[in-house]
């Protein structure tokens, strides 16, 4: 399974954790620096911005200062991309975040922050299938793989203590969905009282 973002080859194939690359990153307390002294990807800082200011930076062609005769906007998730002409025939195209194998960074990183807070979709936002096929796609994967290894260790030790004699104490406690709904689904959850496990 494959759930990099970028085109270099992970050291390990058969490994599934996702290790972003990292990168020295200084952090510059003045207003304007090099794009060099910046990190790229995922280490690089992020910015939320009104849409409204932002499109005060396509008002005018920063070639010719020729006010924008045409503007198309597009976004997906949370990607904004702007495409221009201005009325002297200059033309551009500027995206908000890199997109990287198709995958929007910006979109990719929403929803783990998203899940790994405890939150859910609807706390974000009222579109949710870039959110649930990002997570479908890349984290739940990566919880899948990260929850057996876990649960492969615990079974290995539950399984040394019962051939040492110690034994093994479960307790167990299962919940429901919301009332009120349909109560179709449980959740049962076991662990060795000895361990906490």
């Amino acid at each position: 399974m494959d759930i990099s973002m970028c085109s270099e080859s992970p050291a390990n194939p058969a490994d599934t954790s996702f290790a972003p690359i990292t990168r020295p990153f200084t952090s510059t307390t003045g207003s304007a620096s090099s794009s060099s002294e910046h990190p790229r990807g995922w280490k690089e800082r992020k910015w939320i911005v009104n849409e409204s200011k932002l499109m005060e930076l396509f008002q005018k062609c920063s070639t010719c200062l020729a006010v924008m005769a045409d503007q198309t906007i597009k976004t997906i998730g949370s990607r904004i991309t702007v495409s221009w002409k201005c009325s002297n025939g200059h033309s551009g195209h500027w995206e908000s975040c890199p997109n990287p194998r198709g995958m929007s960074e910006d979109n990719l990183l929403a929803a783990p922050a998203t899940q790994f807070t405890g939150a859910t979709f609807t706390d974000i936002t009222d579109k949710k299938t870039t959110h649930y096929n990002i997570q479908a796609s890349y984290l739940i994967p990566v919880i899948e793989a990260a929850y057996k290894k876990q649960e492969d260790i615990i079974k290995a030790q539950l399984i040394c203590q019962t051939q040492d004699g110690e034994g093994v104490q479960l307790c167990g406690d299962g919940r429901n969905d919301s009332p009120g709904h349909s109560c179709n689904y449980t959740t049962y959850s076991i662990m060795d009282d000895s361990s906490n496990q």
